[in-house]
């Protein structure tokens, strides 16, 4: 027993001694992110200060909880009003295992005429922080929260042929599950306690984000961690569930799924780093054409409806654009996001063939104009980043969860976002900035 005692008393002493230094290593690492946080606010209030210089128009809305997903949907041109625009827009929840899961339809009015110099400023207004512009109408109001098994991992309002929304909305569980809701039978009196969708699409069991639709064939495309693809026909709703027209397995994780040009080929990105391409014609689990697009994780995809070539984003912060027609190698290698970071979101605009934006796991969302490629830059344009590089916002202190363009033909260049610190933001970039040659406009710059 005596030699017993003596083993626990030491054993006791180093766990102790262990302690202490986890203690005091401690104190550096909270010394350490002390220090990164003041940098962030830091950062946060310039772009507050100078964001009249770099957009036409700013909202910034704190939500209860973090959204994992944000769609514009519809919109409503006011006849007594042609300055303003109201447009149903939907996020989700990220809330605590304890606390319910939503989707939420807010409706939030935007300018559509540019705002005058001296509205250009951002401070605090009744309904969100930002820019304010004239009118007697109530600029956010959630409508309806509607009830979610799980949290809201990807949203998508369902296209029309004419490129409008309809009040159709897919929305991707975090069991597996997609579900499509017609958010005009919901409203915030209703109080939903229940999840109640229109139809559930079944077969698909494994958390995932990845979510598209084929237009031509009226289908939608999802697919999972367990490497799973299901195609689903969504042009009969007539029963509550639907099982999947199509499905593959693919021996890696599939991160994000996309239509192409060709509707009956699916581009999927996988956690091993391949891009691959199925063909629905051809009954077999092997993908008819695959490349290594990384030796990283192949996070989003993102197709050029106008061109037909598409966009990959990596974990290593690496954008690449390739040619679908000539598979082999990249077209082009953007080193979009500084330091590596994880290229979480890809989006092309649908209304500039040549502008894409990405996301990574960190701050920023950046946006690119595909015509710059090849343009020479100087050491100093060089350390602002690539030359297809013209805008960087910085608007969220913590992670971005995701970000869609608007798809209004006279809200160009107009971004909604969402991020980990529960904001909701929209922001349209000055137009003039981005005819000056050689400059790239940031949250970051110093133009106080």
């Amino acid at each position: 027993m005596e030699s017993k005692k003596r083993k626990s008393n030491a054993l006791d002493e180093a766990c102790l001694e262990l302690s202490e230094e986890v203690e005091n290593g401690g104190d550096i690492v909270t010394k350490e992110v002390d220090v990164e946080e003041e940098d962030i606010m830091t950062q946060f209030n310039n772009w507050k200060t100078n964001s009249g210089l770099l957009y036409d128009f700013v909202s910034r809305k704190e939500l209860d909880w973090p959204s994992l997903s944000i769609d514009f949907g519809e919109y409503y041109e006011d006849n007594t009003d042609v300055t303003v625009l109201t447009q149903t827009v939907c996020v989700g929840t990220h809330t605590s295992n304890k606390e319910p899961n939503f989707l939420y339809v807010c409706d939030v009015l935007f300018p559509l005429e540019e705002l005058p110099q001296e509205k250009c400023v951002y401070k605090i207004n009744d309904y969100y922080e930002g820019f304010d512009f004239t009118t007697d109408k109530k600029k956010f109001t959630i409508k309806a929260k509607i009830a979610h098994e799980g949290e809201v991992n990807r949203i998508k309002f369902l296209p029309l042929d004419d490129g409008k929304k309809k009040n159709f909305v897919f929305t991707k569980a975090v069991n597996g599950n997609l579900h499509l809701f017609d958010i005009n039978k919901h409203s915030i009196e209703t109080n939903d306690d229940k999840m109640k969708p229109e139809v559930t699409f079944v077969g698909n069991n494994f958390d995932g984000f990845g979510l598209d639709f084929n237009l031509e064939k009226k289908n939608v495309l999802t697919c999972s961690n367990d490497g799973s693809i299901h195609v689903y026909s969504y042009d009969d709703l007539s029963s509550k569930v639907v099982n999947a027209l199509y499905s593959v397995k693919y021996k890696s994780p599939i991160n994000d799924v996309s239509s192409t040009n060709d509707p009956n080929l699916i581009l999927a990105c996988a956690d091993n780093g391949y891009i691959l391409i199925y063909d629905m014609r051809i009954k077999t689990m092997e993908p008819t054409m695959q490349v290594l697009g990384q030796q990283v994780p192949v996070n989003s995809l993102a197709l050029n409806k106008y061109t037909g070539h598409f966009a990959s984003g990596s974990d290593n912060g690496k954008i690449k654009i390739w040619d679908i027609k000539n598979f082999k190698e990249p077209q082009h290698i953007i080193n979009a996001h500084k330091d590596a970071e994880a290229i979480i979101r890809l989006n092309f605009s649908p209304n500039e063939p040549s502008i894409l934006a990405s996301a990574s796991n960190k701050r920023f969302i950046y946006i690119y104009d595909l015509n710059k490629i090849g343009e020479e830059l100087d050491a100093i344009d060089l350390s602002d980043g690539p030359s297809e590089l013209i805008f960087s916002h910085g608007g969220h202190t913590q992670s971005i969860t995701d970000f869609n363009w608007n798809y209004h033909k006279k809200l160009k260049m107009f971004i909604g976002s969402t991020g980990e610190d529960n904001t909701l933001q929209f922001w349209q970039l000055k137009t003039e900035l981005l005819d000056e040659a050689n400059t790239v406009p940031t949250s970051n710059t110093d133009v106080e």
